[in-house]
């Protein structure tokens, strides 16, 4: 049987904080145009990032530096937690260019989560999307999810994709760039630290690591270049960032400290820096967990 939409393969739900139904979801495409570039919503990680930010159409790799299985890299290093709030920002930005010619933009204002593992829980992201459309899909077989994420990556009215597939096979990886080169979808892959040494038609692979928090509503990761296109740049690849999430509202959280670089010989902030900075966290952050703290993404 011929397979007609994500619905007959993935069982799943949709959650719209605005119109309800994702639009302009048609399977065909004019052509192919130049991609735009983006910002993530984080300075840091914009900087860090070839481009200066995302390229709609590209494939983006979080890889999982904390040493976790591929069964257990969405729970604990906050590389699900960091894609997600960047496909927020993309959804929100400017429309997207589908056709042949600048003139032929639509607005995508649609994520899609797929969902293997069953583990992702929508409440907990809802406030962050204020306005923007959310597709989870929980397919029930490797096939099925290489499917449909190759179809989702299709879809126009698709700003960006969020995965965290155990295993990739390198077709489908080709097959899903040039999906989300034709859609001018994003396409962001969550996966294991192993995964560096297998080959990838991910634009960026970032290495994605955990930091102690300063508050209880951010979280804190440190982000570094782990390949690419410029993967033989020694000078390149030495760079780390350290970002801060705000967990209440799924952006950068203003945090002097957590923004500032890293170089290739450690430098950071001081420790009497940081225990400064997160007296005043704490005062800012008084009124916001009353409000926010059930709403915490996980």
């Amino acid at each position: 049987m011929a397979r007609s939409g994500v619905a007959s393969s993935a069982k799943g739900f949709f959650l719209s904080s605005g119109a309800a139904g994702a639009s302009g979801c048609a399977m065909e495409y004019a052509g192919e145009s130049a991609s735009e570039i983006v910002s993530t919503g984080f300075r840091s990680l914009d900087g860090l990032l070839p481009a200066g930010g995302v390229q709609r159409g590209r494939l983006l790799e979080w890889l999982s530096a904390d040493g976790l299985s591929a069964e257990d890299v969405s729970n604990a290093s906050g590389a699900v937690t960091l894609a997600f709030a960047v496909a927020c920002h993309l959804a929100g930005s400017s429309p997207k260019t589908v056709g042949s010619h600048a003139s032929e933009t639509m607005l995508a204002s649609t994520i899609v989560v797929v969902d293997r593992q069953g583990w992702f829980h929508p409440p907990a992201v809802m406030p962050w999307l204020a306005g923007r459309q959310l597709l989870v899909a929980r397919p029930s077989r490797d096939d099925d999810e290489s499917w449909t994420i190759d179809q989702c990556l299709r879809c126009p009215g698709v700003a960006a994709v969020v995965a965290w597939p155990k295993r990739i096979h390198p077709t489908s990886l080709r097959r899903w760039q040039l999906a989300a080169r034709r859609s001018q979808a994003v396409g962001m892959l969550v996966r294991p630290e192993a995964a560096r040494r297998e080959p990838s038609w991910a634009e960026a692979r970032i290495a994605v690591a955990p930091l102690p928090s300063l508050g209880i509503g951010t979280r804190r990761l440190r982000l570094g270049l782990a390949g690419g296109p410029w993967s033989g740049d020694e000078s390149v690849s030495d760079r780390s960032v350290e970002i801060a999430i705000d967990l209440v509202r799924g952006c950068e959280a203003p945090c002097g400290t957590a923004s500032r670089g890293i170089g290739a010989r450690g430098e950071t902030t001081s420790h009497r820096e940081r225990m400064a900075t997160g007296r005043r966290r704490d005062e800012s952050l008084q009124i916001v967990q009353l409000e926010g703290l059930a709403c915490r993404a996980s």
